[in-house]
C-alpha cells in the first residue's frame, strides 16, 4: 500500500489505553484535564472510550491520531459523554482550565499556529471542502470565549 503517514517517532512495546486497563496507569489527572482540554480546542473527537488513540509504555503516554481535528459539526455535548478523560476532567481542579486558557493567550500562538500551518503538507489536509488557517484561527478563538 502506498500512503502518507505521519509519525514523529516510534515506540516499542506501547499499548492502547483502554478502559479496561486504564486504571494500571497511573496519568495524572491535571495531565488527563489537560489532553481533553486540548482535544476540546481542536474540536477532535476520536478519542472514546472504544478508541482513546492514547499509546502507553511505563507509564508515559503518547496522544495519536488527530486525523478529525478541527471537525466542522464537532458536538460539545456528545464529547464530553464519550472521551475517555472525561472523568479525569471532572475531578481536576479549576486550575487546569485556567492554566490551559492562561496559555491560550500567549501573544506568541497565532505566529505558531502560522508558521505551523505554513510547514504542513497539503496532503494532511483531508477535509471535504479542505481545511483553512481562518477556520483553525476561529475554532481556538471560540474556544477562549466563556
Amino acid at each position: 500500500m502506498n500512503c502518507y503517514v505521519f509519525a514523529s517517532k516510534h515506540v516499542d512495546n506501547a499499548v492502547d489505553l483502554m478502559v479496561e486497563n486504564a486504571s494500571s496507569l497511573k496519568l495524572d489527572k491535571s495531565l488527563g484535564a489537560k489532553i481533553l482540554l486540548f482535544d476540546a480546542l481542536i474540536h477532535n473527537s476520536d478519542r472514546s472510550f472504544g478508541n482513546s488513540n492514547i499509546l502507553y509504555r511505563k507509564n508515559e503516554i503518547w496522544i495519536i491520531d488527530h486525523n478529525t481535528a478541527f471537525c466542522r459539526d464537532w458536538n460539545e455535548s456528545a464529547f464530553l459523554q464519550d472521551h475517555i478523560l472525561t472523568g479525569d476532567y471532572t475531578r481536576a481542579h479549576d486550575q487546569d482550565y485556567a492554566d490551559f486558557l492562561a496559555a491560550l493567550k500567549s501573544t506568541e500562538l497565532p505566529e505558531i499556529v502560522t508558521n505551523h500551518w505554513s510547514a504542513m503538507p497539503s496532503e494532511w489536509i483531508d477535509a471535504p471542502q479542505g481545511l483553512t488557517l481562518d477556520e483553525i484561527t476561529s475554532t481556538i478563538e471560540s474556544f477562549k470565549q466563556p
